[in-house]
C-alpha cells in the first residue's frame, strides 16, 4: 500500500515567516494532512498542508507554538520551526542528511528484479528489526510524556545510514502531537493505519490509536505485507480494503480465521520470531476490537531487539542476509549456505547483596539454584562485529539515545592458532572486567581488566580438559559492572 504524492504545481518555492526563500524538491512522504518535501537548499524539509476548511494560518501558528514550548530536544523528532507564508500553508522543520523514508524497506519498485536481493541489500531481517525497535522506543518516550503522535505512517518516519551499524532515525510531521484524545469530527488521518475505532468516530486519536498504526507499520516493514489486506482484498471490489481498514475483515495470520490469507511478501517464518508473531496475533486479533488488548510499546522494543540479537549473518559473498536459525536448521534460508560459525551468549546478573555461591559467586540463579539464570541472549555470527548497548544492562532507558549509546564492541574470529576468540572493545568510561568463573570473589581468580578504548582477545571455544583439569572455558564471565553494584555479565558457552 503506497500513498498517492501530491503533485506540485510548477511554482516550487516558499517563503516562511522570516522571510527566507525555499525551493522543494524530492518528496520524502507525510501523512494524512499533507506532503514533505526537501528543500535544495539542504537541512532543511517543508510540509505543505492541504487545505480545508477548518484549517488556516492562524490555527497553524497555534499549534506551532504549542509544540515549541514541548520539551523533546532528546528525541528524534523534526518539530516545526517557522510557518510559511500565503499562498502556502505549511511551516519548515529540520532535515537529516540523506534521509529516506521507511516507507523505502517496504515495497521495492516496479524496477526491482529480485525482491530477494533487494530485502536483503536494504537492511534486511536485522537492519528492520533494529529500525522498528528503536521507533517504538521513541514512541513509548513521547506517550510516557502524557503525548500522542496521532498520525504515524510509513511516510513520516524517516532514516539515514546503514541500518545494519549505525542510522539515525527521524519523526517528521509533528505538528499532529497531542496530549490528549480528540473527538474532533473530520480529523485527517493516513489511510491504513488509522486504528478502527477512529476510522468509527468512536474516539479521537490517542496513544492506544498510535499503538495500531505502530503494528501495522512494524508489520509492513518486516513482511512487506498491510496485515489486513490479503489475496482476498487484493483481489476483490475496493470497499473491501475499507472494510479491512475498518477492523471488519481478520488479519492476514489469523489462526482462527483463514478467510483473508496472503500469499504475497516475504515468507512469515523468515522474518517473524515466536514473540514478534505473538505480538502481532494480539495486535490484530483481540486488539482489531479491543485497544486495551493491543501490546504496549515497551513489549515491541524488548522482543523486537532481542530478536535482532539473535539473527545470524550469512557468510556467502552473493548474500549476507540476516536470518533466524534454529538447532535443526542447516542452511541460510535465502541463499541455502552452511551457516557461519557463530556462539550463543547469555546475559546475566551480578546480584551483591546475596548470599555468594560455591561455583557461581553472587550470580542471580534458578529457582532450583542449581545455575545461574539467562534473562537473554545474543547470536555472534563470525568475522561479524555485534555492539553492547546501554539497552543490554537495562530494560528500559531515560532517552533513546541513552539506551543505544554503545559500551562494547565483540568481534568473534579464529585467531590464527586456529582457536576460537572473541576480541573485546571497551566503548564505555570503565574497565571491564573477564573471569573464568562466576565466583569473582575467588583470588585466585584474577580477572583480565579491559581498560576503555583497549581492545583484548578472548579464548572461547570450549575444550576437552585433560586429566584432572576443570572444564572452565564453557563458564566464562564478561562483567559489565563493579561486583560492589547490580549489574549484567554476558557468559561465554552454553554450559553453566
Amino acid at each position: 500500500m503506497k500513498k498517492a504524492v501530491t503533485p506540485l504545481k510548477k511554482e516550487r518555492h516558499v517563503i516562511d515567516e522570516r522571510g527566507t526563500r525555499h525551493t522543494l524538491d524530492k518528496h520524502l512522504g507525510g501523512g494524512g494532512q499533507g506532503d514533505v518535501y526537501a528543500c535544495k537548499e539542504g537541512g532543511v524539509a517543508v510540509k505543505l498542508i492541504r487545505a480545508s476548511g477548518t484549517t488556516d494560518s492562524a490555527i497553524l501558528r497555534r499549534q506551532i507554538e504549542r509544540i515549541r514550548r514541548l520539551d523533546l530536544s532528546d528525541l528524534p523528532m523534526a518539530c516545526p520551526e517557522t510557518v510559511l507564508r500565503p499562498p502556502h500553508l505549511g511551516y519548515t522543520m529540520r532535515l537529516l542528511p540523506d534521509a529516506v523514508s521507511i516507507g523505502d524497506l517496504i515495497s521495492p519498485n516496479a524496477s526491482i528484479a529480485s525482491p530477494n536481493s533487494w530485502f536483503i541489500e536494504t537492511g534486511g531481517l536485522r537492519g528492520r528489526l533494529r529500525i522498528v525497535a528503536q521507533l517504538a522506543r521513541v514512541l513509548h518516550q513521547l506517550h510516557s510524556r502524557g503525548l500522542a503522535y496521532c498520525d504515524l505512517s510509513a511516510g513520516n518516519v524517516l532514516f539515514s545510514g546503514d541500518p545494519l551499524s549505525d542510522f539515525s532515525l527521524h519523526l517528521i510531521d509533528c505538528d499532529n502531537l497531542r496530549s490528549e484524545s480528540s473527538a474532533e469530527p473530520g480529523r485527517l488521518h493516513t489511510p491504513g493505519y488509522a486504528a478502527p475505532e477512529l476510522l468509527a468516530g468512536r474516539t479521537g486519536a490517542n496513544t492506544l490509536t498510535d499503538l495500531h498504526a505502530y503494528a501495522v507499520l512494524a508489520h509492513e516493514c518486516l513482511t512487506g505485507l498491510h496485515p489486513f489486506l490479503g489475496d482476498r482484498v487484493a483481489e476483490g471490489e475496493p470497499e473491501l480494503e475499507e472494510r479491512a481498514f475498518a477492523g471488519e475483515l481478520p488479519w492476514i495470520e489469523d489462526p482462527h480465521d483463514d478467510s483473508n490469507r496472503s500469499s504475497r511478501g516475504v515468507p512469515r517464518e523468515r522474518v517473524l520470531s515466536t514473540d514478534t508473531r505473538a505480538l502481532f496475533t494480539r495486535a490484530f486479533g483481540p486488539g482489531r476490537t479491543d485497544p486495551g488488548a493491543r501490546p504496549r510499546l515497551v513489549e515491541w522494543f524488548s522482543v523486537l531487539e532481542r530478536a535482532a540479537d539473535m539473527t545470524l549473518h550469512c557468510q556467502a559473498p552473493k548474500c549476507r542476509a540476516t536470518y533466524f536459525a534454529d538447532q535443526n536448521q542447516l542452511a541460510c534460508p535465502w541463499c541455502g549456505h552452511a551457516l557461519p560459525v557463530n556462539r550463543t551468549l547469555s546475559w546475566l546478573l551480578w546480584e551483591p547483596l546475596s548470599k555468594p555461591h560455591e561455583r557461581f559467586g553472587k550470580l542471580l540463579l534458578t529457582p532450583k539454584g542449581d545455575k545461574p539464570d539467562a534473562s537473554g541472549w545474543l547470536r555472534l555470527s563470525c568475522n561479524v562485529a555485534a555492539t553492547i548497548d546501554a539497552r543490554h544492562l537495562f530494560d528500559t532507558a531515560p532517552s533513546p539515545r541513552e539506551a543505544y549509546r554503545r559500551l562494547a564492541n565483540l568481534l568473534l574470529r579464529k585467531n590464527t592458532s586456529g582457536e576460537l576468540v572473541c576480541e573485546v572493545t571497551n566503548c564505555g568510561d570503565q574497565d571491564l572486567r573477564f573471569v573464568r568463573r562466576g565466583n569473582t570473589s575467588d583470588a585466585s581468580l584474577k580477572p583480565l581488566l579491559i581498560p576503555p578504548g583497549k581492545t583484548k582477545p578472548i579464548r572461547i571455544e570450549n575444550v576437552t580438559p585433560s586429566v584432572g583439569q576443570t572444564p572452565d572455558l564453557s563458564r566464562a564471565y564478561l562483567h559489565l559492572g563493579s561486583d560492589e553494584k547490580l549489574h549484567r555479565v554476558i557468559r561465554f558457552g552454553a554450559k553453566a
